[in-house]
């Protein structure tokens, strides 16, 4: 029997696999619009569109494999792909049973100058003034009511 260890090992290695094939299938797309939008616009324009295709592509890629590379501050099992505006929401020491848990949200950025857009220092306002509660919806599929708020943390 596969023991849990070796069993997160495979599925980590299928995703970053899956994460390269994406990236890759991207960059050849990404290389035909290239070379299209040089024919139509003009080399100068086709290259700012390139590259900030590239930088898009990479930044993405990123975001997925964050918890992997080396230096992340968390356990890869403890987080969680979110997605804008925030990209991974990591509950730090739900891996550790005997451990307090803690929820941070994490914004991946790469590049030399990282910003946060408009909605991502929105939800960092939200989170640094504690405007963050916990909700628990019950969704019944059998009754004519398909959800009622069952629990909410002040």
């Amino acid at each position: 029997m596969v023991d849990e260890a070796t069993a997160i090992l495979a599925g980590l290695t299928i995703g970053v696999v899956i994460g390269l094939i994406i990236a890759v299938l991207l960059l050849r797309m990404q290389k035909q619009r290239a070379h299209t939008e040089k024919i139509q616009y003009g080399e100068e324009t086709a290259e700012k569109s390139l590259k900030q295709s590239r930088a898009t592509i990479k930044g993405k890629v990123g975001e997925q494999i964050a918890s992997l590379v080396p230096g992340f501050l968390y356990n890869h099992a403890d987080v969680r792909f979110l997605g804008p505006p925030a990209d991974l929401i990591v509950f730090d020491g739900l891996s550790d049973e005997n451990s307090e848990v803690n929820v941070v949200f994490v914004e991946v950025k790469t590049g030399k100058k990282p910003r946060l857009n408009d909605n991502e220092t929105r939800v960092k306002d939200a989170i640094d003034n504690k405007r963050v509660r916990w909700e628990l919806f019950r969704l019944d599929l059998h009754e004519s009511e398909s959800s009622v708020l069952v629990e909410k943390s002040p």
